[in-house]
């Protein structure tokens, strides 16, 4: 199908939507917070090296605050600001345990930590290098999590991770004391950054390369509070071994509703294996995520919402696994025949916002695409300008 854009002689208005990474400012100001929202309860036993932290003192579920990953027998994996939060304070060994729930934080196995070692390089203010280790007391006998050996920080945006955590479920504050899993597309460095920017959660030039990007515009699906410090993981469709890609590091003060940050563990080897010599990477296969024709799945619908407000119109669609893009079609309200259908491609974008120049009403829909083909359309939404 052709996804570029195409003019119809038959069609008098031109729709006029421009895409621009300006959604939501009117919201306020956001901050970045120590922060699964939208997810599902993790089955006994499926993700056993995810860990959480809690306070020494208190009991797991009271206590708990941060994730974490068992990367080998007597070492975790975890965000620096977790352990390192000045001028506040600086957690000593004594102040924290380790939590292995197997799931249920009010079945655990707290475990002593030895040693805890904060990158060296760790900025609080911009959360850079925001990465931490934890050497336990005691060896603990549960399988370890594989971190990725990504050497040119390109893992394609094609692809769907999913994150772990004991964390926040809403912007409520509701906390379970089970193991809570959610997936989201990862997100292109440089879009996140703008919609980060835009949105007044970072200042630009504050997403660096060791960092990546998951979640989407008002997606209702990502980390939260108290998820910090715990896994972002991708399921290899290959052999359907784990590997862990990132930990949640930071994002909007309102869960879900702008991209969640996540350090990119692969930028921090060195420092991981500078320390910890049992730690397994791997890496992945080089077509792992690149649409194969024929081979990849066509991804499914996307799921529409489309609101009004005076002359402007917003888009919000799911970003469904395996899509490379989307294509919005519009079709005049008055149509007289499917001729004055038109489309648009919008590449990666996953939320459009626009101005209508001369008000007119409108049947839209979404379709998603790879390289194998289209996706069905989404609902079909209408764009009613009750004013027309």
């Amino acid at each position: 199908m052709n996804r570029n854009f195409f003019y119809q002689n038959t069609l008098k208005i031109t729709l006029i939507l421009v895409i621009f990474v300006s959604f939501m400012t009117q919201l306020v100001a956001q901050e970045r917070q120590a922060r699964v929202v939208g997810g599902q309860p993790v089955a006994q036993g499926e993700y056993p090296w995810t860990l959480a932290l809690v306070e020494a003192g208190k009991t797991a579920v009271t206590g708990h605050y941060c994730g974490a990953s068992l990367i080998a027998p007597t070492w975790a994996v975890t965000a620096a600001h977790c352990l390192s939060d000045p001028p506040r304070r600086d957690y000593m060994p004594a102040d924290v345990q380790v939590v292995a729930a197997h799931v249920d934080l009010q079945q655990t196995l707290l475990l002593d930590v030895k040693q805890i070692i904060v990158h060296p390089d760790f900025s609080f203010n911009i959360l850079e290098n925001d990465i931490a280790l934890l050497e336990l007391a005691e060896p603990v006998d549960l399988p370890i999590v594989t971190l990725l050996d990504e050497a040119d920080y390109s893992l394609p945006t094609t692809l769907s991770a999913t994150v772990l955590g004991w964390g926040s479920t809403s912007n409520l504050g509701r906390y379970p004391d089970t193991l809570m899993a959610v997936s989201m597309p990862l997100l292109d460095n440089e879009l996140c950054e703008k919609l980060l920017v835009d949105g007044k959660v970072i200042q630009s030039g504050e997403l660096l390369p060791s960092m990546l990007c998951a979640g989407g515009m008002n997606l209702g699906r990502d980390s939260c509070t108290a998820d910090s410090g715990g896994p972002l993981i991708i399921h290899n469709p290959n052999d359907d071994t784990i590997v862990q890609i990132g930990l949640v590091s930071y994002g909007a003060d309102r869960c879900g509703y702008f991209p969640g940050v996540y350090t990119r563990l692969s930028a921090f080897q060195e420092f991981i294996k500078s320390h910890v010599a049992e730690v397994q990477f791997t890496s992945l296969d080089p077509l792992f995520g690149v649409c194969q024709e024929g081979i990849t799945p066509v991804p499914e619908s996307p799921s529409l919402t489309v609101s009004v407000a005076g002359n402007d119109a917003e888009l919000l669609w799911t970003a469904p696994k395996f899509a490379e893009g989307y294509t919005l079609f519009y079709l005049p309200f008055n149509y007289r025949d499917l001729s004055e259908l038109n489309s648009l491609d919008l590449g990666q974008q996953i939320f459009l916002k626009g101005h209508l120049e001369q008000p007119q009403n409108y049947y839209v829909a979404i379709q998603a695409y790879n390289c194998s083909g289209e996706s069905r359309l989404s609902n079909v939404g209408l764009l009613w300008f009750s004013h027309f």
